[in-house]
């Protein structure tokens, strides 16, 4: 019995010695599953700005329209909803932007941690963004509805 026991607690103690390590020593945030239709979306780390325990970093990225021309287009029927969830849970919602244009943007409205695509056919390119006590990022991935 005091085998099992002490077998318990060494595995509680390494499973919160591997989240501690996790969060103290990443310089990067926490990159999100993104789903759509049950399918995962390719996902590229924007913009950040990440401190832990040793040493903190901020990287500016290409531009996010850039950035969505290299990743693969997930497909989604129209209305179909988009879900962002991250291992580690940002401090406050979840926000983004949908753009319209090469150089205007939308915001997309979130429900807890989805959001619904347009209706109408085509692709698009979002840019999600949260923030941590450890610093914030942005992440990007696109969309085609048919």
């Amino acid at each position: 019995m005091k085998r099992i026991f002490a077998a318990a607690v060494i595995i509680v103690v390494l499973i919160m010695g591997a989240y501690l390590i996790d969060g103290l020593l990443n310089t990067e945030p926490p990159k999100p599953t993104i789903t759509v239709d049950g399918k995962n979306a390719e996902v590229a780390q924007g913009s950040y700005c990440w401190k832990g325990l040793f040493s903190g970093s901020c990287a500016d990225m290409i531009s996010p329209l850039d950035m969505a021309k290299n990743l693969k287009l997930t497909i989604a029927k129209p209305g179909s909803k988009v879900k962002v969830e991250f291992r580690k849970k940002p401090i406050n919602d979840i926000g983004g932007s949908q753009w319209v244009s090469g150089k205007d943007t939308k915001e997309v409205i979130f429900n807890g941690n989805t959001f619904t695509v347009p209706d109408e056919k085509g692709n698009y390119a979002y840019i999600v963004y949260a923030m941590w006590k450890q610093g914030t990022g942005s992440f990007v991935f696109t969309i085609e509805v048919k």
